[in-house]
């Protein structure tokens, strides 16, 4: 794995990979929120504060057991090939069961005003020889995380209410997030590679919804 020092920057409506330079990064705000939703161990490890909205960094801990124990039933190689020829349903059958993804939609609420996603991605890092994507294993890196264990991570863009520059708060008295599972599962690299912005048309359900409330009111000198 090559380990590249350079300076970390955020910024709105750009993924994991694109070009940060011609954008304003935002303000990073470390939250380190951790809670359990759909069987999985979650965690919310920092939001940004940008000009144009709050971007926020999800995190998903999953067994290398489960993943391992899916893989050898689809006949996945460590590059996420399949072995074996399947039908359309087996294939389909293959997406859902896949432990990275997962579909959610998460709403915001910041200081009583409701955010909504406008921009989002995912990727996925494996450990050892499969880690593969540099940019993934920065995640890691930069939030303290685990890197023998498998993560999958989204990024999400939330405009202020309104364009006006008095939209964006100056202090973050209280941020609740509320996670509601898609019943409708996207396509995805088997094996938790890129898989760039995710349509947000599957359904949703309100039985398994979820809310986080996130410790942002003492944040040092950032003036939260």
């Amino acid at each position: 794995m090559r380990h590249e020092h350079r300076r970390w920057k955020v910024c709105f409506g750009k993924n994991f990979w694109g070009t940060q330079e011609e954008n304003d990064p935002g303000e990073e705000l470390r939250v380190d929120r951790e809670f359990e939703w759909h069987g999985y161990k979650w965690r919310i490890p920092a939001v940004y504060r940008c000009r144009q909205g709050l971007v926020v960094d999800f995190a998903m801990e999953v067994p290398q057991e489960e993943l391992r124990a899916y893989m050898e039933k689809w006949g996945l190689t460590e590059d996420g090939e399949c072995s074996r020829t399947l039908t359309r349903a087996e294939e389909q059958q293959m997406e859902q069961e896949n432990p990275l993804n997962v579909g959610f939609c998460a709403e915001l609420e910041l200081n009583g005003m409701r955010l909504h996603s406008r921009d989002g991605c995912g990727a996925g890092y494996l450990p050892g020889e499969m880690a593969g994507d540099d940019t993934v294993a920065a995640l890691l890196r930069h939030y303290g995380l685990d890197e023998t264990t498998v993560w999958k991570f989204w990024r999400e863009s939330y405009p202020w209410a309104t364009r006006s520059r008095k939209s964006c708060p100056k202090r973050f008295r209280a941020l609740e997030v509320r996670l509601e599972a898609e019943l409708e599962q996207h396509p995805a690299d088997p094996c938790g590679g890129r898989v760039g912005d995710a349509a947000r048309t599957g359904k949703r359900t309100d039985l398994s919804a979820d809310c986080i409330g996130c410790p942002v009111g003492n944040a040092g000198t950032s003036g939260l």
